[in-house]
C-alpha cells in the first residue's frame, strides 16, 4: 500500500500465510512497483503483474529503490520475509519460480494475482520437413508494407540463428491481414532476404507475389482433372514431404485393396521398371487420379482452402461428387475402381481423337458413322474429342485432313464415352445401384448436362449415363462465367484443364492456378498457387498450414504505424480577416495579399505536407521538401499580381534553407515583396512553423519583360537525333529513389527521356489526378518539377552516390503558359571552366 499503516497490516497478513517451512536463507522476497514508477491508481495492479512477469522472465529479482528507514512498525527480525535492496539472483531447484501479485484499492476492491513461470519448451524435431516455406506480409498502406519489407529484411540480416520455418509461421499465424499484402516463397533466410530486396527493387522473381485484394473474398472453383493426366511419381513430393497427403493417399490404397490386383502406391510409386507401365492401364488410372486428386483436396482442404463449386472432367467428377457429398470415400472409390477394371476388360481397337472444328461440323462428319463414333467430349468453341471404332475413326480424320481440319490422336487404351463402352454398362450399373447417395452439399457442375446437378446426380443411371455421355466441360465452364466465378483451381497431376478452361470463357478474365505442373517442383507450384490466393484476397488457415510440422512462435518486427497526426487543426495561431486586403485566395501557394501600411507588399498563405495534397510527393530523405518549382511558381503568381502581366522574368533566384513540411502541420507562409524600381521587385519567401520564428527560404528578383518575346520555334527532330539514347522511365525513378529523392505518383510527370552529351530530351506531361488544378497554376510545380528533371541526364555522370537539390536559377522566362498541352522539354547544358 505504501503507507505507514496499510504496510505492517499487509506483511503481517504475508508472514502468516507464509511463514511455515521459510527460514535461513529461505525468506519472502517482498517489495514494490511504486518505487520504480510512482503510483498509477487504476493501472498500479497490470504495472505490478509486468514487473513480476519480467523478473520471471530473467530469473532476477529487482531491487527495491530507495529503502533508507524500513517501517519501524514491522517486526523484520521474527517474520520469515526480506525487501531485496541490490539485483538478487531468482534460484530454484527443482521447483517453478512462482510469485504473487496483490493490488488494493481505496474503495476496498482487492485483487491477487498468482503468477508460474512457463514449463520449458522442448522442440520436438520434425521427422518430415516441408522443403521450402511461405511468408506473408501485409499493411494498410503501400508506403507502410514498404517499411514492413525492409523491417523484415534487416531483423533476419542481424538474427541469422532464426529457423525459417518459425519466422514464416509467427508472421503468418500471428499478424493481421490487411489489403497491400506480399506473399514469397524461399527455402532459406538468405533466399527470403535476396527476394524481399528484389520486390523493393522491382525485380522480376519467381515466387514473389503481391497484389490488393478486392472487398470480398473471391469465390473459388475446384476443377478435378480427368484421364490422361497421370504419370509416374506423381505427387511423390507430397507424398514424402506431407503427412496430411500421406495419410490420405494411405487411406485411399487400403480401401482399394479389395479391388486392385496390386498396391495403389506401387503403382504410383514404382520400384522397380516392372511396375512403371501398369498406371496407364485403366484399371489402375482411374482409381489413381481419383486418389491422387482426393489427397491434394484433403491438404488444400488442411489449408483451408474450400471449394465454393466442383466440377471435374470425365473420370475428375467422381473426385468432385465425393468432395461435395455425393457418395462417401468407400464407395466412391469402389465405383471407380470397377468403372475402370470393367473397361479394361473390354476388347482394345478404339480410339479418341482431338478435333480442332466445332461441335456442328464434327457432329456433321459423324452422322453417317453414328453407331461407331461419337462425340466424347466438347472442350472448348473449337476443341471437340471423338471416340468409336478406330476404322470409322481413319476415315473421319482423313475427311477433316481434306478440310484442312487439324486432328491429334490421343494416347487411350480404349474408346471412352463411345458406343465401345455398351457391354460393360449392365454389369456397372449393378454395381452402382450398391452406392449409398446423396445430394450435393457443395454445388457441382454436371459433366453429363454442363449445369448445375441436383438430385439427378443420386441415382445409379446417372452414372451409367455418364459413361456414354459426353463431357459438355465447354458449357460447364460458361455456367460457371455466368455465375462470377473467376478463381479456378485446378485439383490434378496436370494443369490440363486450366488450358482448354481459358478458351471456354471470356478472354483475359481469372486467375487460374494449378496444385500439381510436371517439371516444377511440386511444393514450389503448391506454394505458389497459395500465395496467388493469399494476395487476391482468400482466408488462409495458417495454423492448418502447418499443423503437420513442428513450430514455435519467435520475435518478430511489429507493425510500421506511419504516425499520421489526426488533431483537428485550428486557425489559432493564424492572421485575423481583416488583416487581407481579400477574402479570395490569390492562388494555391501565393495565398492572400495583407493590408500593409508601406511600400512593401506581403502575401500570406498556410502550407503543408498535404496541403496542396500534392507536396507530399516530393520527398527527400523521407521527408516531404517544398520543391524548387514551388518557389519559382509563388514568385510567377506574385509577379502577374503585382505587375499586371503575365511576361515575366525570375532572375537570381537562390534557395538559402530547405523548407521541410512537418507531417501532419500546416505552416504559416509569407512572400515580400520590396519594390527596386518601377518595373521589377525583390522577393524572399518566408515560414514560420508552430510558435517558432520566421525562417527565410528563398530570395530573388522579379521584373517585368522589357522587349516582348519572340518565338523561336524549336527543331526537335534535331534534339531527338542528338538525343539518341532512350531512358527507361522506371530507372530513372529508381535512380533518384537509390540517392534519397522518392518522387511520388503526382511528381512522375516524364513520358519519355532520351540523352545525349551533356543534353536530354524529355516528353513530359501533367499526371492525371492534378489536370483539373492547371487554371490554379501558372506552370504546375509538379509539370515544371518534371523539366528539372530531365535536365539531371544533361550532366556529366558521377561515380558517387551523393544527393544533388537545385538550390538557385540564374534566370527564368515564361513566355506562355503551357496549360493542358503535354510538353517536350529539349535542354542543352554547356560546362565552362572557371
Amino acid at each position: 500500500t505504501g503507507t505507514s499503516l496499510g504496510d505492517p497490516m499487509e506483511v503481517r497478513a504475508l508472514a502468516r500465510v507464509f511463514d511455515q517451512g521459510r527460514e535461513g536463507e529461505n525468506l519472502l522476497n517482498i517489495g514494490s512497483v511504486k518505487t520504480n514508477i510512482g503510483h498509477l491508481e487504476a493501472a498500479a495492479g497490470i504495472a505490478g503483474m509486468i514487473k513480476v512477469i519480467l523478473q520471471l522472465q530473467h530469473q532476477e529479482i529487482a531491487p527495491h529503490l530507495h529503502l533508507a528507514n524500513p517501517n519501524p512498525y514491522i517486526d523484520w527480525e521474527n517474520m520469515p520475509l526480506k525487501v531485496p535492496t541490490q539485483l538478487t539472483p531468482w534460484l530454484s531447484k527443482e521447483e517453478k519460480r512462482v510469485a504473487g501479485v496483490s493490488s488494493f484499492g481505496m474503495s476496498g476492491t482487492n485483487a491477487h494475482i498468482v503468477l508460474e513461470e512457463a514449463s520449458v519448451q522442448v522442440r520436438t524435431q520434425n521427422v518430415v520437413e516441408r522443403p521450402i516455406h511461405l511468408l506473408t506480409l501485409s499493411a494498410k498502406t503501400e508506403k507502410a508494407l514498404e517499411y514492413q519489407v525492409s523491417n523484415y529484411q534487416n531483423y533476419l540480416e542481424t538474427n541469422p540463428e532464426l529457423e525459417l520455418a518459425d519466422v514464416c509461421y509467427t508472421a503468418n499465424t500471428g499478424r493481421a491481414q490487411f489489403n497491400h499484402r506480399l506473399g514469397v516463397i524461399a527455402s532459406e533466410p538468405k533466399e527470403l532476404m535476396e527476394k524481399l530486396l528484389g520486390w523493393k527493387t522491382d525485380s522480376e522473381l519467381v515466387g514473389v507475389f503481391s497484389g490488393q485484394p478486392n472487398s470480398e473474398s473471391p469465390k473459388i472453383a475446384f476443377l478435378f482433372t480427368g484421364q490422361g493426366s497421370q504419370y509416374i511419381n506423381m505427387g511423390r513430393q507430397l507424398y514424402e514431404k506431407a503427412p496430411t497427403f500421406r495419410q490420405a493417399l494411405e487411406q485411399c490404397d487400403q480401401i482399394l485393396q479389395p479391388y486392385l490386383e496390386a498396391s495403389l502406391l506401387e503403382i504410383l510409386y514404382p520400384k522397380d521398371a516392372q511396375n512403371s507401365s501398369s498406371l496407364d492401364q485403366t484399371a489402375y488410372t482411374q482409381p489413381a487420379i481419383f486418389a491422387l486428386e482426393y489427397a491434394l483436396f484433403k491438404l488444400w482442404d488442411s489449408w483451408g482452402i474450400k471449394p465454393n463449386v466442383v466440377m471435374g472432367h470425365s473420370v475428375g467428377e467422381y473426385v468432385a461428387a465425393c468432395i461435395a457429398g455425393v457418395f462417401s470415400l468407400e464407395d466412391g472409390l469402389k465405383l471407380i475402381a470397377m468403372r475402370g477394371k470393367l473397361m479394361q476388360k473390354l476388347p482394345s481397337g478404339g480410339e479418341m481423337v482431338s478435333v480442332m472444328a466445332s461441335e456442328s461440323q464434327v457432329t456433321e462428319a459423324i452422322k453417317e458413322y453414328s453407331s461407331q463414333v461419337t462425340i466424347a467430349a466438347v472442350n472448348g468453341p473449337e476443341s471437340i474429342v471423338i471416340s468409336g471404332e478406330s476404322g470409322a475413326i481413319a476415315t473421319i480424320c482423313a475427311q477433316f485432313k481434306n478440310l484442312g481440319i487439324k486432328t491429334k490422336q490421343l494416347q487411350v487404351s480404349h474408346g471412352f464415352h463411345s458406343p465401345l463402352m455398351e457391354p460393360m454398362l449392365t454389369e456397372f450399373e449393378a454395381v452402382a445401384k450398391q452406392v449409398t447417395y446423396k445430394e450435393p452439399k457443395i454445388p457441382l457442375i454436371s459433366n453429363v448436362t454442363g449445369t448445375e446437378v441436383g438430385a439427378e446426380i443420386t441415382t445409379a443411371e446417372y452414372w451409367v449415363a455418364h459413361v456414354r455421355q459426353p463431357v459438355r466441360f465447354a458449357q460447364s465452364m460458361k455456367t460457371l462465367e455466368e455465375q462470377g466465378y473467376e478463381t479456378f483451381l485446378e485439383i490434378g497431376p496436370k494443369p490440363i484443364l486450366l488450358g482448354m478452361g481459358r478458351q471456354c470463357v471470356t478472354e483475359d478474365v481469372g486467375e487460374w492456378l494449378p496444385s500439381l505442373r510436371p517439371g516444377v517442383d511440386e511444393w514450389q507450384q503448391m506454394l505458389s498457387s497459395l500465395g496467388q490466393l493469399y494476395v487476391r484476397g482468400v482466408k488462409i488457415d495458417w495454423s492448418g498450414f502447418d499443423s503437420d510440422y513442428s513450430r514455435q512462435k519467435v520475435a518478430l518486427p511489429t507493425y510500421p504505424f506511419q504516425r499520421e497526426r489526426y488533431w483537428v487543426e485550428t486557425n489559432n495561431n493564424f492572421w485575423p480577416q481583416k488583416q487581407f486586403s481579400q477574402g479570395d485566395n490569390l492562388h494555391p501557394l501565393l495565398g492572400q495579399k495583407l493590408n500593409c501600411a508601406g511600400e512593401q507588399q506581403i502575401f500570406a498563405s498556410q502550407i503543408g505536407e498535404n496541403s496542396p495534397n500534392y507536396l507530399k510527393d516530393h520527398r527527400v530523405f523521407n521527408q516531404a521538401l517544398f520543391p524548387t518549382t514551388g518557389y519559382l511558381e509563388i514568385a510567377i503568381a506574385a509577379g502577374n499580381h503585382q505587375l499586371k502581366t503575365s511576361q515575366i522574368v525570375i532572375e537570381d533566384l537562390t534557395i538559402t534553407r530547405g523548407w521541410i513540411l512537418p507531417t501532419g502541420e500546416l505552416t504559416n507562409a509569407q512572400t515580400l515583396l520590396t519594390p527596386t524600381d518601377n518595373q521589377s521587385y525583390k522577393f524572399q519567401i518566408f515560414s514560420q512553423p508552430e510558435q517558432q520564428e520566421w525562417r527565410l527560404h528563398t530570395t530573388g528578383k522579379i521584373r517585368k519583360e522589357s522587349t516582348p518575346p519572340t518565338q523561336t520555334k524549336i527543331d526537335l527532330e534535331k534534339y531527338k537525333s542528338e538525343c539518341d539514347q532512350t531512358i527507361e522511365i522506371k530507372q530513372h525513378y529508381q535512380k533518384f529513389k537509390q540517392v534519397g529523392i522518392d518522387y511520388g505518383n503526382t511528381f512522375q510527370g516524364i513520358q519519355q527521356l532520351w540523352s545525349g552529351s551533356n543534353q536530354a530530351l524529355g516528353y513530359i506531361k501533367l499526371p492525371e489526378e492534378l489536370i483539373t488544378q492547371t487554371n490554379d497554376y501558372n506552370f504546375h510545380p509538379a509539370l515544371l518539377d518534371a523539366a528539372l528533371q530531365v535536365m539531371s541526364h544533361a550532366l556529366p555522370e558521377t561515380d558517387n552516390d551523393k544527393t544533388y537539390l537545385p538550390i538557385g536559377i540564374e534566370e527564368f522566362r515564361v513566355y506562355k503558359n503551357p496549360g493542358l498541352s503535354n510538353v517536350k522539354f529539349p535542354s542543352k547544358i554547356t560546362f565552362k571552366a572557371l
